[in-house]
């Protein structure tokens, strides 16, 4: 049985691995949208802000579900429920919170794809998407 500081420090390296991962991902897919660079802000804000909840789905984001799977496969994530909104400069965006465990659930990891695009946050001082919408 390990004592306390074990678990801690276990749990530290858990998330720096998380962390170290989730930038690898970050940076292979933002190489891949170098073409989006002309948008005045580089993605849409991880809360939803004057958008309209919409039922449509999108090809995009089963490619965006393909493009984060081996990092929620990876960190063990838990994904929680998705929510798309219509935006007018965005178009749709689709954002899932995940859980990982060993993380401090007061802070949300969020998925945000828009435009064949996905943004990775961890550790976000933000409303869960259950609760802000």
């Amino acid at each position: 049985m390990g004592n306390e500081n074990d678990k801690i420090g276990g749990n530290m390296f858990r998330i720096g691995m998380a962390a170290m991962a989730a930038c690898a991902v970050v940076a292979a897919l933002l190489a891949t949208t170098a073409a989006f660079a002309d948008d005045a802000r580089p993605m849409p804000p991880l809360v939803p802000a004057g958008e309209i909840p919409s039922t449509q789905t999108d090809p995009v984001f089963a490619s965006c579900l393909t493009a984060i799977t081996p990092l929620t496969q990876q960190l063990g994530a838990r994904l929680g429920t998705a929510h798309v909104t219509q935006s007018a400069q965005w178009g749709l965006v689709w954002r899932a919170d995940f859980t990982i465990d060993g993380t401090n659930p007061r802070f949300v990891n969020r998925i945000v794809c828009w435009k064949g695009r996905v943004a990775i946050a961890l550790g976000q001082d933000v409303a869960p998407l259950d609760v802000g919408l």
